[in-house]
């Protein structure tokens, strides 16, 4: 498992749980912002997990799921926290055919390189690890 970066901010707020389809378990964790990957049926658990640690306010899913996920969230948090879906911009619609078509072509992990992790980085002030950019 990945090394969790935690975050020494002191300001009490509720956290904000973000679930993805990815490598599963936590991959990010500070005082107000969870991050956790899931792979193939785990939505359930990681919404468990999320409402088990008490000071989780709000849950967001990746842009990546879908209604069906959605609504599965919905039943199992059943108001007790408000859940988003994160959806993608119509500007990036784009970005993500060029990606399918490299994809496609061969190339397995597209626009994925060091430009990339500097960019999120950058934009994230550095308070972001980026696990996902190989050397």
């Amino acid at each position: 498992m990945s090394e969790i970066y935690e975050s020494q901010e002191s300001e009490q707020m509720p956290r904000t749980t973000v679930i993805y389809e990815g490598t599963p378990g936590p991959r990010l964790r500070t005082e107000h912002i969870e991050v956790i990957g899931i792979a193939g049926d785990g939505l359930e658990e990681a919404l468990h997990h999320a409402l088990e640690a008490g000071d989780v306010g709000r849950i967001e899913l990746c842009g990546g799921m879908g209604v069906a996920q959605a609504a599965q969230a919905h039943d199992v948090v059943a108001d007790r926290v408000q859940v988003g879906l994160l959806r993608y911009a119509f500007e990036s619609l784009e970005l993500i055919a060029h990606y399918k078509g490299a994809f496609a072509a061969g190339d397995a992990r597209p626009g994925l390189g060091a430009a990339t992790a500097a960019a999120v980085l950058r934009g994230a002030k550095d308070s972001v690890p980026v696990g996902f950019v190989e050397p």
